[in-house]
């Protein structure tokens, strides 16, 4: 196997959006890869600067005794908002034992100086699919929902009660392939093109009213797997037209997003796009390795100002030669005939030697693996009205297509003329007068004379205008042509080394398209990316509301299909491969019955589907619990017969679902504590018995989630003795004093900034102590909606807090040991200092579901209340502020509404909780219990008091709760 290194690297202020650097700019982060010593090709994101994937190549490396000296040559990419520009960057790091990597940078962007820091850390890929495992290679296929050596054992599967079952729930194009790859019968692969040609040419399902990345990224999926289980069946041309349609959504979502959505949130946390970004990466594992054509060298770009018409050249017979007019598209024109696939080449960066072509009716090209012929363009496809040639009749009212343009312009008047020919992201147009590459808005001088003009176009999007001309230049436009000849000129040269080192990786991997491999490892990188960003280590999962469900619906499948194909883990952390049992975690079980569990910040909601997709990669160890939650969560009543399991998912559940396993109980298998520090997500329980199991969570909200989430830094819940005793809210709407914190309802403050972990303490009997520095949400509200934090890689923007005047931390307990005389003791400590109004809140179950029927009896007493629910109570003490007003009971606020298509009406919305008042500092302890609960023997005062229930002493050091 070969080895594998990965250098993670932060190049903090290393992209700026303004002319010049400021000293407040974004982090560029890379991702270096290194294979048995051979740098590989550079991909980078900066979601602060823009939306783009960002590629780029190690020119030169030197290491010495732990240090490392790089030179990266980048290529910034436009998106459809803010524009590039190449970038070279000078690194030095020094390399700690532990994988650390610290250093600074200095280079250029957009012909600027820049210099900053570089953070980071190195790691080797692990290998973890088994002693045996051999990596998929280049036109190995099957390769996502399963490799073709395990297709034997799927057939025999398939002769079981259970596989029987299976293949008669499968459908749709993926449903369909499947089958085809089950019995061989061509039928199957026939009706799952015939779907996937609905998908790629009339939008089928690639499209809704909300949300429309999030189809469409589901439909992106099934036709690049689909692929994958038909490559051997479906015909050469209809492969094309697919692998077409893959790569125009591809080109879309890494540098052209709002061809897809205005709408959508691009961040790799959010709903809009999870599934999108798994589809790319699908796509491009599933090309990986395919052949392709030697990469064609970059075509320079004409630097001079004059330009002179070529010696001696005179039009072929029935070429057409137009007069020159200025700002007038020309009428007559060649054109070869228009392909609805995309050549694999951005015209703009080689036009594969067009550019001196001087076809005349019938010249024949091979333009990569098209054979084309020019013919006159037919009369009228030029509006001369609307001096404009009728694109998206030549496209055929399609939205993708290739071609080259020529014609003879007759230049009568000699001068300056400006090259007007437009192009975006996705419609890669260049031109070529007399031979040489010109760029849209460049400044020549012509001579009078015949000039050759040839265009090359790839276009992946629907276009209207097409306006190709040249129009006279002033002496003004000469000094933007020098700036458009210097960025051209450095883009070339970044393209040329780009070249150079794609040519040797082409001829190393035996003529792998090199394209292919780019949009690999592009998507690879967008999923690395979302399990760091949005799922975490620890398998949080951080979006609220049922959205995070979306988030993940695709990237659990490219993990487990990655791993499948490759060996190793998209991310070597303990991210999605802890989805499930994060999760689990969480859920009480009944001994019959539905399991429940609370929601903190996301939902906790798993479908079969997550359980299909994701097994195969969660530890061993915990396989068999996960087999026995599945059945659970999808009510198996027979575990011989568990085809209810797959329900949701057909193919990849009868792939994966382990008919040799025997499911085990969680007790003894699974720990009690639950730590995903990422986020700040903190989870205790006592045992895994039955119904009357105790379950604590505690979130920080201790990273930005670029998703749904609300300003609850701090907040708990309790659920326990079949019941919830600390609640709160699990839609996508929620404010502060929705949850159980402290609230400043008379203070402006930044709510929704996150908290730190300052202390941690746990024990194994599922017990627990942390602390909370939550001085980030009582900072006042930064100017002109400022980032606090970077969108990726959890950066601190110090520069953009303000402060209030108010500081404050709380620390939460929990201990189970049963010395206080009850299942279980809780401790919550707040201090908080500055501010006007503290509000502390114990939000109240008041659901209605049938683990909540009915809304509990609360009691209110001297310092203390009681929640009581049938023989259980939870009896809280105050042992700070004394003497305390406590009400409990239900308030109503006024809120606007953030999004949808209420967005920004305001409406009420009613709460119930305990509600405490009297001091800045809060101590409280409860017990929770059936019968009567323990005495509470308090002394002291402030938050200096202590409390000792049963055997069990309970005060605050200043920093953290004290248990003993």
């Amino acid at each position: 196997m070969p080895q594998i290194e990965v250098y993670e690297l932060t190049l903090h202020g290393a992209v700026f959006q303004a002319p010049e650097p400021t000293g407040r700019d974004q982090d560029l982060m890379l991702e270096l890869e290194r294979i048995d010593g051979r740098w590989q090709m550079v991909v980078g994101v900066a979601r602060e600067y823009n939306c783009s994937v960002h590629v780029g190549y190690i020119t030169d490396a030197h290491e010495n005794n732990g240090s490392l000296e790089l030179r990266i040559a980048m290529r910034i990419m436009a998106d459809s908002w803010t524009p590039g520009g190449p970038a070279v960057y000078l690194l030095k790091l020094d390399c700690g034992k532990d994988g650390n990597l610290q250093g600074q940078y200095k280079g250029t962007f957009k012909g600027k100086d820049v210099t900053g820091n570089a953070s980071g850390y190195r790691f080797v890929r692990r290998y973890v699919a088994g002693k045996d495992f051999v990596p998929i290679v280049p036109g190995e296929h099957p390769r996502t929902v399963f490799r073709k050596a395990e297709l034997p054992k799927l057939r025999q599967k398939l002769n079981t009660p259970f596989g029987k079952a299976a293949f008669e729930k499968m459908t749709g194009p993926v449903g369909w392939a499947m089958q085809y790859q089950l019995t061989g019968d061509r039928k199957y692969a026939e009706m799952a093109r015939e779907e996937v040609a609905e998908i790629v040419f009339k939008g089928k399902g690639c499209s809704a009213a909300f949300a429309p990345a999030r189809a469409l990224g589901l439909q992106v999926e099934r036709v690049a797997v689909a692929l994958d289980l038909c490559f051997d069946a479906w015909p050469e041309d209809f492969k094309l037209q697919v692998i077409t349609w893959l790569r125009k959504i591809a080109t879309r979502v890494f540098c052209d997003p709002r061809k897809i959505s205005l709408s959508a949130n691009w961040n790799v946390a959010s709903n809009h796009v999870g599934s999108l970004y798994a589809g790319v990466a699908f796509s491009g594992l599933v090309l990986w390795g395919e052949k392709g054509l030697a990469p064609p060298e970059p075509t320079p770009p004409w630097q001079q100002l004059d330009l002179p018409p070529p010696e001696g050249f005179r039009p072929a017979g029935g070429v057409p030669a137009v007069a020159l007019r200025s700002g007038v598209v020309p009428h007559r024109w060649l054109v070869t005939e228009v392909l609805s696939e995309a050549i694999g080449v951005d015209p703009m960066a080689s036009m594969q030697g067009l550019e001196k072509l001087h076809p005349q009716d019938g010249t024949s090209i091979q333009l990569e693996q098209f054979k084309l012929r020019f013919r006159p363009l037919p009369e009228g496809m030029v509006d001369q009205t609307a001096n404009n040639l009728k694109i998206a009749e030549l496209m055929r009212g399609g939205d993708s297509a290739s071609f080259c343009l020529y014609t003879v312009l007759e230049v009568q008047e000699p001068g300056l003329y400006k090259v007007h020919n437009p192009f975006s992201n996705s419609g890669r147009v260049q031109m070529a007068l007399a031979g040489r590459r010109v760029s849209h808005g460049q400044v020549i001088r012509l001579e009078k004379g015949l000039y050759p003009l040839m265009i090359l176009a790839r276009i992946l999007t629907v276009w209207n205008k097409f306006q190709p001309w040249l129009e006279k230049a002033a002496e003004a436009d000469l000094a933007a042509s020098q700036q458009i000849l210097a960025r051209e000129q450095m883009e070339y040269q970044a393209k040329l080394a780009e070249w150079k080192l794609d040519s040797a990786e082409w001829q190393r991997l035996d003529g792998a398209d090199v394209e292919y491999t780019k949009l690999f490892r592009m998507g690879r990188r967008l999923m690395y990316l979302l399990y760091r960003e949005a799922v975490g280590t620890g398998g949080f999962q951080a979006e609220v509301g049922h959205y995070n469900k979306d988030t993940t619906d695709g990237p659990n499948r490219y993990a487990t299909a990655y791993r499948r194909a490759l060996g190793y883990d998209v991310s070597p952390f303990d991210d999605i491969t802890y989805y499930l049992p994060r999760h689990v975690f969480t859920y009480i079980f009944p001994q019959n019955g539905q399991p429940w569990a609370q929601d903190i910040n996301g939902s906790v909601r798993l479908s079969g589907s997550y359980f299909a997709a994701l097994l195969p990669i969660t530890p061993e160890k915990w396989q068999p619990v996960m087999l026995w939650a599945w059945h659970r969560m999808e009510l198996v009543a027979d575990p011989r017969n568990p085809i209810q399991a797959i329900a949701d998912d057909p193919v990849w559940g009868f792939v994966h679902y382990p008919l040799d396993m025997q499911p085990r109980e969680p007790a003894g298998l699974m720990p009690l504590v639950w730590e995903a520090p990422d986020f700040g997500f903190y989870a205790f329980r006592n045992t895994w018995k039955d119904h009357s199991d105790i379950v604590t969570q505690v979130f920080l909200k201790a990273h930005h989630i670029g998703g749904w989430n609300g300003p609850n830094a701090g907040t708990f819940r309790i659920a326990g003795l079949g019941k919830v005793w600390a609640a709160g809210p699990e839609g996508r709407e929620r404010r502060r004093w929705h949850e159980s914190v402290v609230w400043l309802p008379n203070d402006d403050h930044y709510e929704s900034a996150l908290g730190r972990l300052l202390y941690l303490k746990t024990e194994k009997d599922g017990s627990g102590v942390l602390s909370i520095d939550l001085n980030d949400v009582y900072s006042a509200q930064p100017d002109n909606k400022q980032r606090l934090y970077a969108p990726y890689g959890g950066g601190r923007h110090q520069w953009a807090f303000k402060p209030s005047g108010i500081e404050g931390m709380r620390s939460f307990a929990v201990d189970y040991s049963g010395q206080c005389g009850a299942p279980a003791l809780f401790a919550v400590v707040d201090k908080i200092r500055g501010g006007k109004e503290k509000v502390w809140l114990w939000q109240l179950p008041v659901e209605t579901k049938a683990r909540q029927s009915v809304v509990p009896e609360v009691i209110v007493g001297d310092n203390c209340f009681t929640i009581r629910q049938g023989d259980a109570t939870l009896h809280a003490t105050f042992l700070t502020p004394a003497p305390v007003k406590i009400e409990a009971g239900s308030r109503t606020m006024e809120m606007t509404i953030s999004a949808g298509h209420k967005a920004g009406q305001k409406t009420t919305v009613s709460f119930d909780a305990v509600f405490a008042t009297g001091g800045d500092e809060f101590f409280v302890v409860a017990t929770l219990q059936r019968g009567k609960p323990p005495e509470v023997k308090a002394s002291g005062s402030g938050l200096n008091a202590a409390a000792v229930i049963g055997q069990r002493k309970v005060s605050f050091d200043g920093q953290k709760i004290a248990l003993e």
